[in-house]
């Protein structure tokens, strides 16, 4: 198995512009406001349609990064082990 490769992580196109349009109307429908954050990590595989989705609903994209020093994520990680 192993990580998929680009080629086999593909969507196909038609149900690619099925779901832009589905995040889009939602991205659309929100109210306004200068800035809307969105913060899933599970969405990384699906960022390209994302992305999409948001210039084709009128926002301005851009990723960010947050990054946690290494003593914080591993207390974390033990913290929920317990």
């Amino acid at each position: 198995m192993g990580i998929p490769t680009r080629d086999e992580s593909a969507v196909d196109p038609r149900k690619a512009a099925r779901h832009i349009a589905k995040v889009s109307s939602y991205l659309a429908s929100l109210p306004p406001a200068p800035l809307v954050v969105i913060k899933e990590p599970k969405t990384t595989l699906a960022a390209g349609i994302w992305f999409e989705a948001a210039a084709q609903a009128g926002f301005d994209v851009a990723a960010v990064i947050a990054l946690r020093h290494p003593e914080e994520v591993f207390a974390s990680i033990a913290k929920r082990a317990n």
